[in-house]
Formats: C-alpha cells, structure tokens, sequence
C-alpha cells in the first residue's frame, strides 16, 4: 500500500510532461502561423512583381475586387420574390412557342454595334439639323417616340433576324428596314409641336391664362424665327390674340375666360395648318427619308468579324488560351471608382457602367447559361464561360441600349434624353406585387432595370443570354401574372391595350389563369386613347391612381448613374389589374400595399 508521500511524488512526475505536451502543441501552432505569413509574405512580392505579358491580357480586364471597399449585391435570391428561387420562379410561368425562347448561332459583333451606335446617333443629328435648318422647333424626344414606334412593328425569328410585321423586309434592329420607312409620326411631331401644345380644357382660370401667355410667347418667337411679315394673314390673328392675352393679364376678367379659349383653340388650329402646308412644301422628310435608308442599309452590308464569329460560334472543344486572344482583341475593361469603363481597343470608345449593374449582368448571364446547359440546348458558346466573354457582351449591350438613351460616357449635355421611357417602378413595389399578386415576369424591361430573372425586352438577340424572352409584343403568355410598364410613348401604350385584350380573350376561352398588372401614366390633358381601351374592357379589375409627387420612379439611366437616379413622378400614374374570370381576386389591402410601396 502506497503512503501519501508516494502519492504526491507520483503527482509532481505527471506535471512536466503535461507541461511538454502542451509547449509542443504551441510550437506547432507558431510554426503553422509562420508558414502561413510566409506564404502571404510570398503573394505579396508576386504582386509586386511586373507581371508577364500574358498575365496582363486577363488582369487587365478589372482590377481586384478586394482592393477597394465591396458592394453589395444588387440581385439577390429572395430580391427577385420573397424566398423563391428564380429557376423555380421561371418554371412556374407557362408562354406560347410563338414567343423567342432561346435563338441559335446569333453572332454579335461589337465592331458592328459600334457602328449602329454611331449610326443611330448621326440620324437623330440630321434630324436635328433639318428641323434647324427649315426653321422649326425639334419637338422634345420625338425621335426617340419614333424609333420606339418603329420597335413595335419589329419582329425577331428563331433565325437571329429582324423582319417587319409580316412582311419579309430584314431590317435594322433599331432603325427598322429601309423598304418601310414611315415618317407620319414625326410629321404629326412637328405639327402638334408648333408653336407649343395647348390643351385648356379642365383647368383653373388663372392657370389657363398663364398657358395661353406662354404660348403667345413661344408663337412670337416662333414667328420671328420664320421671319413672318407683318402682311401675313397669321400674323394679323396673332396680334389680336395677344393683345386680348395682354390685357387679361392686366386686368383680369372671369367673363372673358371662354372668349380667351375659343380664340387660343382656333388660332391654335391655324398655326397647326400653316405648319402642316408649309411641311409639305420643304424637302425635309424627302432628305431625312434618303438619309436614314442610306444609313440603314449601310448597316445591314455589314458582316460580322472573322475574328468575333471564331469567338461567338466556338464549341465546347476549342482552345480556350486563343478564344481570350480573341476576346481581349475587343473591348478591355478598368475601374473607375464605382464605375466600371468598357472600352473597345482598336476603336478607343469607352461605355460607363455602375458596378452594381455590372455585377447584375454578370450574375444573369451565369445564371440564364448555366440553365441551357442543364437543359442540354444547343448552344453558340461554349459551356465554360469567363469574364472577358461577359465585357464582349456587356460591350455590345450598351451599344445598343445607347442607340435608345444618350448617355455615353459622362456626356452631362444629353445624357438624360431618352431615359425616361426606361424608367422602373422601385424594388419595393416590384417586391410586393410578387409577393402579393404572384407575379413574376416583366412583359417590358432590360438587363438593366429588370427585376425579375424573366422578362420580355426589345432587342432578343443579345438580352437573351441575360433572361429576355423575346419582344413584349411579338411574346404570348398563357396563364401568370405579368407587370406591363411599356415606354410612355402614345403608339406603344395604345398597341399594349388592344394586344393584352386579345391575349385575355383567348385565355377565357382556355379557362387559364392570366392576368395583367399595367403600370401606365394617367394623361387626361388631352385624354390619352389607351385609357379608354382600358377603361371598357370587360376584364377590369382593379384601378388604382397615385397622385403626382406621391411616387417616384427609378431612372432609365440607372446603370450609368451611382447616385440620383431615382426621382418623383411629374404626372399621375394609374394602374390596371386585369384579368381573367378564373384567376381569382386580390386581397383587399392590394390597393394601400401598393400606394405604400409606390414611394
């Protein structure tokens, strides 16, 4: 039997070698923390290092993300709707074949969308020259309207080509072919714009005399551009109606107000007379007509590149070192604080894009690939995809949303114009209605201001390998629910209204599900014809207006701006739930939830 002594004895042994094991353990883990510093130590120096010439090629595409503070991302999974997947989200929406589902061989040349770019930019300068020249006022973003115009009648095939309606007329994606060339809604334009709008039914006596001064205003100036004598018959009509302006404006009169009216309405349709005379007798649309079929067939001689189709037309075998050979011979792209420059190499043109929308494309691009692959489509690229592909397509991408929208580079003269037909409703509403009303695709949008993974857009051969499915009016859903915010241009809302009604007609008689959240301005003065469309079908279930200044809209400009783009609504906006009998009804706080989310 052990003593007490020996016992403790035994104890005091045990120590150290606890203590051993333990100093052995430290040194273990001191020895991994240097190796670990050393192999920092060792990254560091490479970096440092002049890279080789290859190394450039691929880094010079966008620097490290980690060198600068990160963003955070602008598309997550539960952004598109509430907790749903997108695959799964786009699965759930059933459409007709008629609509573009993904197009084969489409080649994309960036030479080629450059071109149009600064093709399309040239037309509207001309436009702009001829209606100086002939001494008429340009009427604010009427070109835009006509080409928007023109983007309705254009259909694309599964071939990869633009046709107009049903003929067989190839035509330019943006300009439209050159056999159809139809100026009467620049014509009407010029007409309705000179010497400014007048509409006076419905508004304040006060209001309706500071209207008529300041058209008198503008006629005057108008007259003076044109050099009108003071012999001319529409001169005399207007000194008798400024003089009647004049004098309400001293002394007001209230009995006088629908004199004042009546005479501002038929010197109005004078002017609008004498405009539409003096328009026919000028060579203005004859040399806009040979301009612009000059230039558009200029563009469709064009072939593309032998080096771009090697890019865009390999297979899964070819060598991927070459293809970025092949790519980085293209465009290149750099950091500009929070903005990323994709610039053309041998043409030295530089688009801007927000990092945040950069990162979106990037991120639909992966995802909408990847679901062909799964899918086993057939595809023109090839399965392994990297960034140098995406800058080609992102390249190509602002080319041609630019043809829409002047805002290349940080040009501040018109970098606005033409961005309010692109304008969004905020995330916020786009989350409740999805949340809400189940809906889940966009019939009008962009890579760049969509918010769901599956949306219809303008041009399908380059938006679908960002998601698109095809033009808002050439595509036929059968059952869903869809948000319709079409541009606020007259020609495409009043083609919207009769088209989503035949498209209900047809999903009663299949007793589908189908309904249609149309987000549309409330334009009374004069009444717009897509409002009473709306307003007599038998499929009405909901109108909803939000006042002026009450709500805002995201800019179309959004991908080239950082800061501001969001701004508040100049007009009513009203919004139209239709649908089917067997789609069933809304809760009834939809209408609060989306005044509240329309902010």
């Amino acid at each position: 039997m052990q003593s007490i002594s020996e016992k403790g004895n035994k104890k005091k042994k045990g120590v150290p070698a606890l203590y051993e094991r333990l100093k052995n353990r430290k040194l273990e883990a001191n020895t991994k923390t240097r190796k670990t510093k050393t192999r920092k130590q060792g990254r560091k120096q490479q970096k440092s290092q002049p890279p080789s010439e290859e190394r450039v090629k691929i880094t010079l595409t966008r620097p490290r993300r980690d060198k600068y503070t990160p963003i955070r991302s602008s598309m997550s999974q539960k952004q598109f709707l509430g907790s749903k997947s997108p695959i799964a989200l786009a699965n759930d929406i059933m459409f007709a074949t008629k609509g573009v589902s993904y197009v084969p061989d489409c080649a994309i040349d960036p030479d080629i969308e450059l071109l149009r770019y600064n093709t399309v930019l040239d037309v509207k300068k001309k436009w702009r020259h001829l209606c100086s020249e002939f001494k008429l006022r340009v009427p604010k973003e009427s070109f835009n309207r006509w080409i928007y115009a023109r983007l309705m009648l254009t259909r694309y095939n599964e071939d990869g080509c633009y046709f107009v309606g049903d003929t067989e007329h190839f035509c330019d994606p943006v300009l439209g072919s050159a056999n159809v060339l139809d100026f009467m809604l620049l014509r009407t334009e010029l007409i309705n714009d000179f010497p400014a709008r007048l509409y006076l039914d419905g508004i304040d006596d006060n209001y309706c005399v500071k209207k008529c001064k300041k058209f008198a205003n503008l006629t005057e100036k108008a007259f003076s551009q044109m050099e009108l004598g003071e012999d001319h018959s529409l001169m005399e009509h207007f000194v008798a109606y400024n003089d009647l302006v004049k004098s309400m404006i001293e002394d007001f009169d209230a009995d006088k107000i629908e004199l004042l009216k009546d005479m501002s309405r038929e010197f109005k349709s004078e002017c609008e007379t004498f405009v539409a005379n003096y328009i026919d007798e000028t060579e203005l649309f004859s040399e806009l007509e040979s301009f612009v079929s000059e230039s558009i067939t200029s563009l469709t001689q064009q072939s593309p590149s032998n080096d771009c189709v090697q890019l865009l037309h390999t297979r899964v075998d070819s060598d991927h070192e070459d293809i970025n050979r092949h790519v980085f011979k293209f465009v290149k792209g750099s950091l500009k604080e929070d903005m990323v420059v994709i610039q053309h190499c041998e043409k030295k043109s530089a688009f801007y894009i927000s990092r945040v929308h950069y990162d979106k494309l990037k991120r639909l691009y992966e995802m909408h690939m990847n679901q062909r692959r799964n899918e086993g489509m057939k595809l023109s690229l090839r399965i392994k995809y990297d960034q140098q592909d995406l800058l080609v397509f992102v390249f190509c991408l602002m080319c041609r949303y630019s043809c829409l929208m002047d805002n290349k580079g940080w040009d501040k003269t018109n970098w606005l114009r033409g961005s309010t037909f692109h304008s969004a409703i905020p995330q916020s509403l786009f989350s409740f209605l999805g949340t809400d009303a189940k809906c889940g695709m966009e019939m009008f949008a962009s890579p760049f201001n969509c918010y769901f993974p599956v949306f219809c857009s303008a041009f399908p051969d380059i938006d679908q390998f960002f998601g698109s499915r095809g033009s808002g009016f050439q595509f036929v859903p059968r059952n869903g629910t869809f948000e319709a915010n079409p541009p606020f241009a007259m020609e495409p809302m009043v083609e919207c209204a009769t088209r989503f009604n035949m498209w209900l007609d047809h999903a009663e008689e299949r007793e589908d599900e189908l309904r249609f959240i149309m987000v549309l301005p409330h334009w009374t003065e004069p009444p717009a014809p897509y409002l009473s469309i709306f307003e007599d079908s038998q499929y009405i279930k909901e109108k909803i207006i939000v006042r002026k200044g009450e709500h805002s809209y995201i800019s179309g400009s959004q991908h080239t701006l950082t800061s501001g783009f969001q701004f508040r609504a100049a007009h009513d906006t009203v919004i139209y739930v239709l649908s089917t009998s067997h789609s069933g009804d809304l809760k009834e706080s939809f209408e609060s939830g989306v005044k509240r989310c329309f902010t």
